[in-house]
């Protein structure tokens, strides 16, 4: 990972962290939950790209690391403007790309969670890519539920 990338996951680091305040410091912002942003930006930008960069295990960013990176943020823009059927059409290609360097890296079906010869930290890694990829096909199904169907309702208290 370059100095520039770097730099750039640090700074979304600091806006997400900076975005978790938000509406503890401003609560009389109200018409949008910036608390998403922070989210989004800690879990789902930096925290998805620095695991597929490591799986893809080379100094530079590779193409499908870049274009996570930069999907997610917009992502993460326009689910925080509720602009939904784009954020699932984003999230979509995100569990794609995901699954694609998840599937090249170690296979589709995780046969090493149950051998014994594999080392824990490769079956970590694994399970890393695994909840990744499936934390994003969730986050579609709990968006159309919430937003279209309400199969199941779930009050916010």
């Amino acid at each position: 990972m370059g100095v520039k990338f770097k730099i750039i996951i640090t700074a979304l680091m600091v806006i997400g962290f900076a975005a978790g305040f938000c509406n503890a410091l401003y609560p009389q912002i109200t018409a949008y939950d910036i608390e998403r942003i922070h989210i989004f930006f800690f879990n789902l930008c930096c925290g998805g790209t620095i695991i597929l960069h490591y799986t893809q295990a080379t100094n530079k960013t590779c193409y499908k690391t870049g274009a996570f990176f930069l999907l997610s943020v917009v992502f993460s823009v326009t689910a925080f403007l509720n602009l939904y059927i784009i954020s699932i059409i984003i999230l979509l290609i995100l569990a794609f790309i995901t699954e694609t360097v998840r599937i090249k890296k170690f296979s589709f079906f995780p046969f090493q969670f149950f051998q014994s010869n594999v080392p824990t930290a490769k079956k970590i890694h694994q399970a890393s890519l695994l909840c990744l990829s499936i934390g994003l096909i969730l986050s579609v199904l709990a968006i159309i539920n919430q937003q279209y169907y309400q199969i199941i309702n779930s009050n916010k208290a």
